[in-house]
């Protein structure tokens, strides 16, 4: 069984993999249920990704070395990114995830958490880069923020926003909301003009209030970055 772990800047996500079928998931904010969490899957082969900068006391608290994804470890896939040193490791994992499903196909991977990325991978598994944009929070706080009178406002995600907002709040919430709609749409037909057997895959915290968007080929894999280090990980045991 493999472990993959991929470290936020508060969380810990933690899934146990049989080669690619995902057998269990746990997230904590706490290191050593993390740490019990893995040593109980008795695992025997570990990956971790994190944000933060040193891990390394971490790691040695395993009882398995793990590999560590980085810029330099391999990876199934050919990255065509420009700046490779400064790509965030998520975007790359999630970018292999989409490939693990639609191995022979093109890919729009949406990742809608505190910011959105939009990133492209050719049929011929080659990552390309793509956007980087405000999440809907971040563009509800920068509105408040930017300006003098408009109100900071929530969003709940449960509940489905108008496109006409009928008070300045509601208006709020739709063009952030709605904007983000919008951006997801011209985005994905953008790709599909060019390539029109375009698999969209949507992830992240927010991925599935927009999977109510999803038409055609798109799809919703809240977890695609673990199905993308776990991707990394039986690529780096067989070389």
């Amino acid at each position: 069984m493999n472990a993959v772990i991929d470290i936020g800047n508060t969380r810990y996500k933690v899934a146990i993999f049989q080669e690619k079928t995902l057998l269990n998931h746990f997230e904590t904010i706490e290191e050593h249920e993390c740490i019990q969490f893995i040593e109980e899957s008795q695992a025997k082969n570990i990956i971790v990704s994190s944000v933060r900068e040193n891990i390394s006391i971490f790691t040695k608290k395993l009882s398995i070395t793990p590999f560590i994804l980085s810029p330099d470890l391999p990876v199934p896939i050919q990255n065509k990114y420009k700046s490779p040193q400064t790509l965030g490791m998520d975007r790359l994992a999630a970018a292999i995830g989409a490939k693990s499903f639609f191995p022979n196909q093109p890919c729009l991977i949406i990742d809608l958490g505190t910011c959105i990325t939009y990133d492209f991978v050719t049929a011929e598994n080659e990552f390309m880069g793509g956007m980087i944009a405000p999440g809907v929070r971040m563009r509800l706080k920068a509105m408040h923020h930017f300006t003098q009178k408009l109100p900071l406002v929530d969003w709940e995600p449960e509940k489905e926003v108008k496109i006409t907002g009928a008070s300045t709040q509601e208006a709020i919430l739709s063009g952030a909301v709605n904007g983000v709609k919008g951006e997801i749409f011209s985005t994905r037909q953008y790709y599909q003009t060019l390539h029109p057997d375009l698999q969209t895959i949507l992830c992240g915290g927010d991925s599935l209030y927009f999977e109510s968007i999803k038409k055609g080929n798109t799809f919703a894999v809240p977890k695609l970055v673990l199905f993308g280090l776990n991707q990394i990980l039986a690529y780096n045991i067989n070389l």
